[in-house]
């Protein structure tokens, strides 16, 4: 029984290794998701039969109505892809025989050149939502206020299969430090809560880290609409609106590689909507079915964030390279630090487009009603201007050069090193001829942080029941459900830019006509 499942497990490491092979690793050092106030079908649902009123002329109407939601992420491989093309990576140290051109250099981490593991990403998000909203109306103007409070949790879990934690090989003197240094880690999830420091790399981990979950509460954005119906009879009607949302949720700044942000990222947004509602059933003035269709269109100014950003000329996951620090002489100070530390500045960040659309049938019968439909939303692509600048000429990739040379510091640099790296026995063929070659501002890459264009789309439903032989005041009540998948294009599947956060929901909606 035991020999069985050594053997079962170790098919399982050979499939892992397989597929490790043959995903090229590529995606962005950033994962931007849906605002959690732009959500149509949650505003949508029982409220449609007291909006948008055809029989209220110069009388003043409205509706109050307080929404509890939960959302759950779920296919957590596909949010890891967003950011490494896959959910599982493969980390070897510089002295592993066959290493494939996907490993990622253990020696970076704080890890032994003999160390070898397969590390599996599981990123999940979770939402609780209070969102309140105020619609009133007069003739045919409408206005609405729409106000969520968010609590949203990210975390990232890891599974990790350690096939070497290389305990029994030291970094060679000169290559950490002066003397010959045992690795601080034996394994690759310790150095992502940025924690460690080992020889001349004096840092930890400030940027891009994996430590637990992440929480963040705060009042997203708020959403103002103020709006007029060129069409408003008893069979229907079909309106235009204005829409502005003021970015009162959180900003992100980098610290951990996935961000629980409230909000659209800062951003402020300016648009137009289209809704039209017709009736297309009716059984004796009792029961009816409307169709709706609304659609807002924003655009998402520049807003000012921090992320992570790699080297044009390194490729993929460069900011995990250790870089080293020199003087205004060029000489090296003998301090050494993860990349990523220093290429993560601040920017300005702009969406030239953000559509937000859905369609719904709505079936009622005296006080209950039953709404079903789809939304979809679709997000441009970042636009980033990076605006905060790296020191001139004080960074240079150390790649696997050696930190000391005859023990005195030694300024070698590797400025074609990768995320990949290279065996310890090329030291010096890939060193640099002159060194150091500093890395610049102009070097970064900007598509490197951008999340490309979003697609999602959604299927939700309502069970409502509203007290509408009330004189004054309709309270009104009740039960819905949605869940949201990502648009998946054929291109889609050649380059891992699978960046939709997939995620299902439940609500409880209530509230007041009046």
């Amino acid at each position: 029984m035991k020999r069985h499942t050594k053997k079962l497990l170790l098919l399982g490491l050979l499939v892992l290794h397989t597929s490790a092979q043959a995903q090229e690793l590529y995606g962005s050092s950033f994962f931007s998701t849906r605002s959690q106030s732009t959500n149509l079908a949650r505003n949508l649902v029982n409220t449609h039969r007291f909006t948008n009123l055809h029989d209220k002329k110069n009388n003043w109407y409205g509706n109050y109505f307080s929404a509890i939601q939960f959302m759950q992420s779920y296919d957590p491989e596909r949010v890891a892809e967003s950011f490494f093309a896959t959910d599982t990576i493969h980390v070897t140290g510089s002295q592993v025989a066959n290493r494939t051109v996907n490993d990622v250099l253990a020696d970076y981490f704080g890890l032994s050149p003999s160390f070898d593991s397969f590390v599996q990403f599981v990123p999940r998000v979770r939402n609780t939502i209070i969102d309140n909203s105020l619609y009133v109306g007069c003739n045919k103007w409408f206005f609405n206020i729409n106000a969520p409070l968010v609590w949203t949790h990210a975390r990232v879990g890891i599974k990790e299969t350690i096939n070497n934690n290389g305990t029994d090989t030291q970094y060679p003197a000169e290559y950490m430090t002066v003397n010959a240094l045992t690795a601080p880690l034996t394994n690759f999830e310790t150095w992502l809560k940025g924690e460690t420091t080992f020889g001349d790399v004096q840092e930890a981990l400030q940027f891009g880290k994996i430590n637990g979950t992440q929480e963040e509460f705060a009042l997203s954005d708020v959403h103002l609409v103020a709006g007029y119906n060129l069409v408003a009879r008893k069979n229907g009607h079909a309106g235009f609106s204005l829409r502005a949302a003021i970015p009162t949720g959180s900003r992100p700044n980098g610290e951990y590689m996935f961000e629980p942000v409230v909000g659209n990222g800062k951003h402020w947004e300016l648009g137009a909507g289209f809704s039209g509602q017709v009736l297309i059933w009716e059984k004796g003035g009792e029961q009816k079915v409307n169709f709706s269709f609304d659609i807002n269109i924003t655009h998402l100014f520049a807003a000012r964030q921090k992320r992570s950003f790699d080297l044009c000329s390194n490729g993929f996951g460069s900011r995990f390279i250790l870089a080293k620090e020199f003087d205004n002489t060029g000489a090296y100070t003998r301090k050494t630090v993860p990349t990523i530390n220093k290429t993560t500045l601040e920017c300005n960040v702009s969406n030239s487009l953000q559509a937000d659309f859905a369609i719904m049938f709505a079936y009622t019968k005296g006080k209950f009603n039953f709404d079903i439909g789809y939304n979809g939303w679709v997000r441009s692509k970042d636009n980033i201007t990076i605006t905060e600048c790296l020191p001139e000429n004080t960074y240079g990739l150390k790649g696997i050069q050696d930190v000391v040379l005859l023990g005195n510091p030694s300024s070698a640099t590797q400025s074609n090193a990768t995320l990949n790296g290279n065996s310890f026995a090329d030291q010096n063929t890939v060193v640099d001829t002159v060194s150091p070659v500093f890395f610049n501002t102009q070097d970064l890459d900007p598509k490197s942080a951008a999340t490309p264009q979003i697609e999602t789309h959604k299927i939700f439903t309502f069970i409502g029941y509203s007290w509408i032989d009330k004189q004054h005041a309709i309270p009104f009540v009740g039960i819905g459900g949605e869940v949201e998948f990502e648009g998946v294009r054929p291109e889609r599947e050649t380059k891992a830019n699978k960046n939709a956060l997939a995620q299902w929901g439940i609500m409880v909606k209530g509230g007041l006509a009046f």
